[in-house]
């Protein structure tokens, strides 16, 4: 027995509306599934995120706008829920951020079989 596309966009609908914001923090330890938060969160930055829908698909994109975050060198990212659970997360090099940037991070997600 197999999932339908009907019932993956069923999943794909529950998980995009647990997915309220995005957040910023400075630590680059590589992710663990067993995180529930980032490892060194910047609370500033805990802003809403853009949700937009394909079949069996979700993308995600946060803005930092210029005026938050500056001198601070981002080095991970994760969605949280509206608990500010972590969703997902990553880590990157990092990014020093400065009144003259604007930091966009943009996410997929697929759901499959």
């Amino acid at each position: 027995m197999v999932f339908l596309n009907q019932g993956l966009n069923v999943i794909r609908d529950l998980l995009k509306n647990a997915i309220t914001t995005g957040q910023l923090g400075t630590n680059g330890t590589s992710p663990d599934p067993t995180q529930t938060n980032l490892v060194a969160p910047t609370a500033a930055t805990q802003l809403t995120v853009t949700k937009l829908t394909a079949d069996r698909f979700i993308s995600v994109e946060y803005l930092l706008p210029s005026t938050l975050g500056n001198g601070i060198e981002f080095k991970e990212f994760a969605i949280r829920d509206s608990s500010a659970s972590a969703l997902k997360r990553g880590n990157f090099a990092g990014i020093t951020k400065t009144n003259t940037k604007e930091l966009v991070m943009k996410t997929t997600i697929t759901i499959e079989q």
